[in-house]
Order: structure tokens, then C-alpha cells, then sequence
């Protein structure tokens, strides 16, 4: 919805995501109607503010969902960075699944997801560090969603692989879930086939419950995609 409404109002797909906060969940069950707001204020440091609300009918309150702050940027301003080399990260990685063992993994911690979001197919990890390659949804939707440069699922396919890197002084029926994002760039191509996500953890710890970590996305050559 983001990339769709600055794309109308800017006349730009280039943005960064300089940071986005979720507040709480936004649970549409099938077959019913959300009466959805997306506000949009150019703040005077020169970004832009969003916020996302969803009316609750009984109350017909407002509630905020996610907040955050973009960006635009210009076609010559995006960094270029040399092609990663996967085996590097794998060699790194002592330890490897196949997606259909993670998936089953996260199912016994009490995450359990469905068909279309899963994403994995395959994965290396060791503790703080994983390198995952992403199977892409069979079915593609119309080229106008992905023309708005966002694959639909990438980004909790991305959050998915975190649980994969958590260090060991964690509980196992602990659940995680992405509350921020910040300093974010997306520039995929449309046309990709292959995706594959390299994720770090920042420090070791659970700090007050959270953990802080990064992700970078590639195509199939290596070339830096989102980060």
C-alpha cells in the first residue's frame, strides 16, 4: 500500500525506508471488509511521515498499526556494491537445513505458518549468522504488484530466518516478532527468479526481550537487492 500511494502522490519508487514501527497486529479475517487509513505528512527535515490506522467498528476509534518515516531518493544516489559470493557465507556456516526442516522446527517452537509463506528452501547457519535461499511463490499475482518493486512475503520470509540465528541462551518456546525496521532500501527487480537473504545478529543477548540484528537480499548473481 506504501509503495503504491508514493508512487501516486511522488511520481517515485525510490524511497528508503529510514524507519517503521509496528505497533500492533492488523487482523483481516477472510471474506470481511477493514476500513483502512494511510496518512502521509511532509515533515520539514524533508522526509516523509506515515502512519497506518484501521477503524474499529465498535468503538469507531482509530487504531494505529505502524508508524514510520521515508525518504525519496533519485536514481543516482542508490549505492552499488560489489556481488556477494555465497560460498564465502557458507563456509562460515556449520550447520544446514533444508526448508522443510526449519519449517518443521519453528512448527515445534509454536510458530506455525502457513504454505504461502514459506519461503525457505534451503538454509546455513551458525550462531548470529545464516545464509537462506528463497523458493518464490509459484503463483505470481498481476506484474503491477511487482512493479511497485516489493515482492508480496519478503519480508517476513527475511524476519523467518532470524529464528535460525538465535543465540543459544534462548528458550525454545520463545516467539519473536519483527516490532522495527529500520534504514531500509528495496530495489528489485521485477524480473528476479531467485532470492537469497543473509542475516547477522547484532550482539549476543536478549537485551529487555529484544534482539537487534540485519539483513541483506540478493538476486541470483550476487547483486544486492535490499538492505
Amino acid at each position: 500500500m506504501l509503495n503504491r500511494v508514493v508512487q501516486r502522490i511522488y511520481q517515485s519508487k525510490l524511497y528508503t525506508v529510514i524507519e517503521t514501527e509496528y505497533m500492533l497486529a492488523l487482523y483481516i479475517p477472510d471474506n470481511t471488509d477493514k476500513n483502512i487509513h494511510l496518512i502521509l505528512n511532509n515533515a520539514e527535515d524533508g522526509t516523509i511521515q506515515f502512519q497506518l490506522f484501521s477503524l474499529n467498528e465498535q468503538s469507531k476509534s482509530w487504531i494505529l498499526h505502524v508508524q514510520g518515516r521515508i525518504i525519496l531518493t533519485e536514481p543516482q544516489s542508490k549505492p552499488t556494491f560489489p556481488p556477494v559470493v555465497f560460498d564465502e557465507i557458507i563456509g562460515r556456516c556449520k550447520s544446514e537445513y533444508s526448508g522443510l526442516m526449519f519449517y518443521q522446527i519453528l512448527n515445534e517452537r509454536g510458530v506455525r505458518l502457513g504454505p504461502s509463506v514459506q519461503w525457505i528452501e534451503q538454509l546455513w547457519y551458525s550462531e548470529g549468522e545464516a545464509l537462506a535461499r528463497f523458493r518464490l511463490p509459484l503463483k505470481r499475482e498481476n506484474k503491477t504488484a511487482y512493479g511497485l518493486g516489493v515482492l508480496p512475503g519478503v519480508h517476513d520470509a527475511c524476519a523467518q530466518l532470524f529464528y535460525a540465528v538465535l543465540p543459544e541462551t534462548v528458550a525454545a518456546d520463545m516467539k519473536f516478532m519483527v516490532s522495527r525496521w529500520k534504514n531500509f532500501a528495496f530495489t528489485l527487480d521485477e524480473r528476479a527468479d531467485e532470492l537469497w537473504c543473509h542475516v547477522k545478529l547484532e550482539g549476543q543477548k536478549a537485551a529487555d526481550g529484544y534482539l537487534k540484528g540485519s539483513y541483506s537480499l540478493y538476486d541470483r548473481p550476487g547483486r544486492l537487492v535490499a538492505l
